[in-house]
């Protein structure tokens, strides 16, 4: 077969004649092409055809692939001079650095001067199609490349039979979806001498480590331990071999310092693993947990450990909001309750109207209560007696959380997700997750996913590319409010709370917050 070589695209080669000149019996340059020069795509079939093929994504670099490596070894043609000869050849697409790399074998070592082409592309049924090449003489220092349409740099280097070639960094080599390459060798004239067969691109995959920590601030009252509850994550297409955590914090108790995991594998999760900390003074501490694989894989994640503030007795329960969830039943997930005190003599219980409820009367959601500041002790009629602290209230069997309002225009940065479920799961149910993404300029989306709908999940944190409907802005208004403007001209109103941390502060990214009756939370 006679491969056609006009331009880069197939690759004619851009850059033509360089400086140095050539250390062999033939004293011509190569001309390697000029840059632009219309031309033909070079095409090359495979050795076997009927195999199965690789494939490639514009997202595998995100998902934990570093290089795409094709072996080039079957020979398609051959000459009588083994020195012009291409006898193998391995083609690498660099993601980690966004550069192609070729290390082509020779079957001797050069004296006459000739060209080596490789390139990358993508399938069309057992034939590899040419969407960038980089060339390079095989005893001067001629050497070119082009990625589509763009010409880049390519440096070479020869030891013996050996002819490297490397490109300069370009953005989109990272995202090329190649899946092929394949390897000749030219006369200075561009006649074809020798050819390898296209081979795959093969990805090749490393661990994605993650620590999925929790809220951001932690801790107990003075001299207690602090539970510390993480999920170990591999989210690459590679298992993580020799899994370790370490931890370590100036001024702090650790249980255990060091704890190993042996292999984690690839798209797995070790849930619910606890570690123990404790504050060796009252001064805020940074934890720090470091997850190690071999190979030089490495995450680390921190949390700031606190020492918690004993409850208090409020002076008073006005103003005060409170939620909380009865616990879950086979045909149902969150089934949230609130309680709001809204006057020295009402609390209004549920959800009700947008923003702060009014009490005017005894009703089914006006309940009158009492409190005594001495004791804490509190009694809402139809909920039951219990005790208030800073820390929240129980009344009967019910336990509530505070809440805390915004200030109008307050900004509230979170990334949320709530998941919840409906109906007897063993026969039928639906199942949906809600994601809830907030910025500091005053951006939110707000997507859902049911099971049976369509549409992957997680599309909710790339704001530009949300649907209208999914994303906009919002603003927190008076009253315990918040505005949702959506791109496609609706709006509307919730009522918002926020949850508090450990020091009883309001942390809508470290902790979560309400929206009417749905509680979003950290994932």
């Amino acid at each position: 077969m006679r491969v056609r070589l006009a331009v880069l695209t197939t690759l004619a080669l851009t850059g033509a004649l360089l400086a140095a000149s050539p250390a062999s019996a033939d004293p011509r340059r190569p001309d390697l092409g000029a840059p632009g020069t219309a031309g033909t795509a070079g095409t090359i079939e495979r050795a076997a055809p009927g195999a199965g093929r690789a494939s490639a994504s514009r997202s595998d670099f995100t998902r934990g692939a570093v290089r795409r490596v094709a072996q080039l070894s079957d020979v398609r043609a051959a000459g009588g001079d083994p020195a012009r000869n291409v006898a193998r050849a391995t083609v690498t697409q660099d993601l980690r650095a966004s550069r192609i790399t070729a290390t082509v074998t020779l079957g001797a070592a050069p004296g006459a001067n000739s060209v080596v082409y490789v390139h990358l592309g993508t399938w069309s049924g057992d034939t590899c199609q040419s969407g960038a090449a980089l060339g390079a003489a095989t005893t001067s220092n001629d050497s070119a490349g082009r990625v589509g349409t763009t010409d880049v740099t390519v440096s070479r280097s020869r030891a013996g039979a050996v002819l490297t070639m490397t490109s300069s960094s370009l953005p989109a080599i990272r995202g090329a979806e190649w899946e092929c390459a394949f390897a000749f060798s030219t006369d200075l004239d561009g006649n074809e001498l020798s050819g390898l067969y296209a081979d795959d691109l093969v990805t090749v995959w490393t661990p994605r480590l993650g620590i999925v920590r929790g809220a951001p601030v932690q801790g107990s009252y003075r001299g207690r331990w602090t539970t510390i509850e993480v999920d170990l994550v591999n989210e690459g297409l590679a298992d993580a071999r020799g899994t370790t955590v370490r931890l370590s914090g100036k001024g702090l108790a650790l249980k255990p310092a060091r704890r190993g995991y042996g292999t984690l594998e690839d798209r797995s999760s070790e849930y619910f693993e606890k570690f123990r900390v404790r504050l060796k003074g009252s001064r805020p501490r940074v934890l720090t947990m470091t997850m190690t694989a071999q190979g030089g894989y490495r995450t680390t994640s921190r949390i700031r450990i606190v020492q918690k503030p004993r409850p208090s007795k409020p002076r008073s329960l006005v103003g005060r909001y409170y939620w909380g969830h009865k616990p879950v039943r086979a045909d149902r997930g969150w089934d949230n309750v609130a309680v709001r005190f809204v006057n020295a003599r009402f609390a209004h219980v549920g959800f009700g109207r947008t923003g702060a409820p009014r009490c005017a009367r005894a009703s089914r959601t006006c309940r009158p209560y009492r409190y005594q500041r001495g004791t804490g002790v509190v009694r809402v009629q139809g909920l039951g007696r219990g005790r208030a602290t800073s820390e929240g209230i129980k009344l009967g069997k019910q336990a509530y959380s505070p809440l805390s309002t915004p200030r109008p225009g307050a900004k509230l940065p979170a990334k949320l997700v709530h998941r919840n479920f409906e109906g007897l799961c063993g026969s039928y149910c639906t199942t949906w997750t809600e994601w809830l993404t907030m910025d500091a300029r005053g951006r939110f989306v707000r997507s859902r996913q049911t099971i049976g709908s369509l549409g992957p999940p997680g599309v909710g944190t790339v704001w530009s590319v949300v649907p209208a409907d999914e994303r906009g802005t919002y603003r927190v208004l008076s009253g315990g409010r918040v505005r949702f403007s959506y791109a496609n001209g609706t709006t509307r109103t919730h009522t918002i709370g926020i949850s508090q941390d450990v020091l009883g502060k309001p942390s809508p990214g470290g902790v979560g917050l309400l929206l009417d009756d749905v509680n979003f939370y950290l994932d």
